[in-house]
C-alpha cells in the first residue's frame, strides 16, 4: 500500500536549543484545524480501559483494548510492571473492544519474563538512537541500550542548578546500565527544563521535523492536533540527543533552505510503497524505507493517522585527521528517482564527510549470532528451520508444510536468508527453485528452542 494522502501541512518557525546548536526543530501544522471528530485515541488518553499483559514471550505483548475507540501506541512506547521492561517495535492502533498482540523488545537485560504478569505505559519512548534499532535482532537493541545509558549526553545542557546536579550525579553513579526506561527517568529533569520553550503546544500543531547538518534527523505527524498534543512532550523529548548536539562556530544553517528540505521530503513520502507490518479489521500499520531512513505509517480503514521517520544509523565514523570541505546535500538526497523535481541546488543544507571505521570483525559475529538465537525463539523462524531440516523446498511447499500467511513465510525466509541461515538452490531436474539449509543452518537444534515457544 502506498502512503495515503497527508493532510496539508504549513511550517512553523525553526527552533534551536542553544545559539550555536547544530540542529533544528520545525513545528509541523495543519493548515485549517480539523473539524470531524478523531475515530481514535491515544493509549495516553484512555487510562486503564487498556490492558497490557506478559505472554510470557519475549517478543510478545497482549494488547487488551476495553476502550469504545480504537486506541493508538506508538513505536517505542515503553511498558513496565513486574516482568522485563519492553518498547514496541511498531505503531499499532488496536480496535475497539478487541485484543491484539503487539510485537516488543526487552529493554532491560536483566530482568526476567513471567506470563500473565501486568504491564502499564510508563509514558516514556524509546530515544531516537535506540528507536531505530527495535526493528533489528534482540541482541541489537539491547547493545543499544547499553551504549545509550553507558554515558550521559547532556553535559552542556546542566547548569548551577543543584538539583540537575545531583541528578546527574546518579546519572554518572548508575550501575544498572541495561535499564533504559530507568535512565530516562534520571534525565528527565535536565531535559524537560532544557526543552521547555521546545515549539510543541501550537494550536494547529500536528508534528514535528527535526534536521541536522546531515539532512532530516526525524520526522513525525499525525492527522489530528489533539493527537500531536496527547503525545507531544514524550516525543519532543525523544529528540533531546540530537538537539543538544553543538556546531562550530564557522559553520551556520539556513533556514530557509530548511524548511525547502521538510517540504521536499514530505513530498517525496506521499505515494511511497509500504510494506504491510500489522493489521487487524482495517486497523494496519506499514513500514517504508529509503536509503538514508526507515519510518512506517498507520491508517484506519486506509486513512492516514500517523506517519514516523527516522534516519538510518550510518558506519561508525572517527573525526577527520585534517579540515574537511563541507559538501551539499540536497532535499531530494533521502528519496533517490522520486527526489521533487522542485528542489534544485539553492535549497541545500551542508554536511561534514567522514571516514568510516575498519569492520569489528568479533562484533560482527557476536551480533550474528544474538540475530540467530532472536529468530529461532520467533514461531516464524522455529518452523521455518523445522521444516527444512526434513529437505530443501519450494516456497508453496514450505507455506503448505508450516501453514503460514504468505506475507508470514516471505518474512521467515528473507530474514533466515539474511542471517546466512538459508540459500536457493534448484532440484536436481532445474525444475523448481527451493529453499535449502546452509552449512550454518544445518547445525542449528530448533527443537532446542520448543520450551520457549510454548512457555
Amino acid at each position: 500500500m502506498k502512503v495515503p494522502k497527508i493532510i496539508e501541512i504549513e511550517l512553523g518557525e525553526p527552533w534551536k536549543l542553544q545559539e550555536n546548536g547544530a540542529s533544528v526543530a520545525i513545528p509541523l501544522l495543519e493548515n485549517e484545524k480539523m473539524q470531524t471528530e478523531r475515530r481514535y485515541r491515544l493509549i495516553t488518553e484512555v487510562g486503564d480501559q487498556v490492558r497490557l499483559v506478559d505472554t510470557g514471550r519475549i517478543d510478545r505483548l497482549q494488547v487488551v483494548n476495553g476502550y469504545p475507540q480504537a486506541v493508538f501506541i506508538r513505536k517505542g512506547s515503553i511498558v513496565k510492571g513486574d516482568t522485563q521492561t519492553r518498547a514496541l517495535t511498531m505503531s499499532i492502533a488496536v480496535a475497539p473492544m478487541s485484543k491484539t498482540q503487539a510485537e516488543i523488545k526487552c529493554v532491560y537485560a536483566s530482568k526476567g519474563i513471567r506470563g500473565g504478569a501486568g504491564f502499564s505505559f510508563s509514558g516514556r519512548i524509546t530515544p531516537e538512537t535506540v528507536t531505530e534499532s527495535l526493528r533489528a535482532t534482540q541482541g541489537t537493541t539491547w547493545n543499544k541500550v547499553h551504549e545509550y545509558t553507558s554515558s550521559f549526553k547532556f553535559n552542556n545542557l546542566v547548569n548551577s542548578n543543584t538539583m540537575a546536579t545531583t541528578i546527574l550525579n546518579e546519572i554518572n553513579k548508575k550501575q544498572g546500565t541495561d535499564d533504559l526506561e530507568g535512565y530516562l527517568q534520571a534525565e528527565e529533569s535536565i531535559i524537560d527544563e532544557a526543552m521547555k520553550n521546545i515549539p510543541a503546544d501550537h494550536v494547529r500543531q500536528v508534528g514535528i521535523a527535526v534536521v541536522d547538518f546531515e539532512g532530516i534527523a526525524g520526522l513525525e505527524l499525525f492527522n489530528h492536533s489533539d493527537s500531536w498534543r496527547a503525545q507531544s512532550q514524550s516525543v519532543t523529548r525523544n529528540y533531546a540527543e540530537i538537539l543538544s548536539r553543538m556546531a562550530s562556530d564557522i559553520f551556520e544553517i539556513n533556514m530557509q533552505k530548511v524548511k525547502h528540505l521538510v517540504e521536499g521530503f514530505i513530498i517525496q513520502l506521499q505515494g511511497m510503497d509500504g510494506v504491510r507490518a500489522y493489521g487487524e479489521g482495517g486497523y494496519e500499520t506499514y513500514e517504508i524505507s529509503g536509503e538514508h531512513f526507515i519510518g512506517e505509517f498507520t491508517t484506519i480503514s486506509g486513512n492516514l493517522i500517523h506517519v514516523l521517520v527516522t534516519r538510518r544509523e550510518k558506519a561508525k565514523t572517527e573525526p577527520p585527521q585534517s579540515p574537511m570541505p563541507r559538501v551539499a546535500v540536497y532535499g531530494g538526497r533521502w528519496g533517490g528517482r522520486g527526489s521533487d523535481p522542485r528542489l534544485d541546488k539553492d535549497q541545500a543544507i551542508h554536511s561534514y564527510s567522514s571516514q568510516v571505521n575498519p569492520i569489528n570483525e568479533e562484533q560482527t559475529r557476536q551480533d550474528n549470532a544474538s540475530g540467530i538465537v532472536d529468530y529461532l525463539t520467533k514461531k516464524r523462524g522455529y518452523e521455518t528451520i523445522l521444516a527444512l531440516k526434513e529437505n530443501p523446498q519450494t516456497f508453496n511447499e514450505l507455506q503448505k508444510r508450516t501453514s503460514m500467511s504468505t506475507t508470514t513465510i516471505t518474512k521467515a525466509v528473507r530474514e533466515a536468508e539474511s542471517l546466512g541461515l538459508v540459500h536457493r538452490s534448484y532440484r536436481p531436474d532445474k525444475s523448481s527453485t527451493v529453499y535449502e539449509l546452509t552449512e550454518t543452518g544445518k547445525t542449528l537444534k530448533p527443537e532446542k528452542f520448543k520450551a520457549t515457544l510454548e512457555d
